[in-house]
């Protein structure tokens, strides 16, 4: 057991390398902002979950999404979840460095949705998402 959690270890190490130094080449040439991986390039991010939640039930729902969002991962990733008040939304991420791979909009309005990353590619968020489909139902709009 030690082993592979130093293996996993290992890993995370060589890809947080990677990411960075890939980053480096990125900075260098002013094409950062498009070449990371974050909500700055929407392209790079399809829906994967849209629904909608009882507006007085805002709070609630950020703090379901966030729990959802932090359930275990199924991959080595070692991510984390960051929470940030928007102008109308909260959004809620799985992060790795520079990089977001599942992006959660809980809007003041009562719309919801989920979007993942063309560059999650073989990582698997099954968990988080289920997890998400869940608050909706558990905070369903009448």
């Amino acid at each position: 057991m030690q082993k592979l959690r130093a293996r996993k270890a290992e890993i995370a190490v060589m890809l947080c390398l990677s990411v960075a130094l890939s980053g480096c080449t990125a900075v260098a040439t002013g094409e950062f902002q498009k070449s990371t991986n974050t909500v700055w390039a929407p392209e790079k991010f399809q829906p994967v979950l849209q629904g909608s939640f009882r507006k007085d039930a805002h709070a609630q729902m950020v703090d379901c999404v966030n729990d959802a969002f932090t359930s275990p991962m199924e991959d080595v990733l070692l991510g984390h979840v960051r929470q940030t008040r928007r102008a109308d939304n909260t959004r809620i991420d799985i992060a790795f460095a520079n990089s977001q791979f599942l992006v959660g909009y809980v809007f003041d309005n009562g719309d919801f949705r989920v979007d993942k990353s063309d560059y999650s590619g073989v990582l698997k968020f099954d968990r988080q998402i289920a997890a998400s489909r869940a608050c909706i139902e558990r905070f369903k709009a009448a």
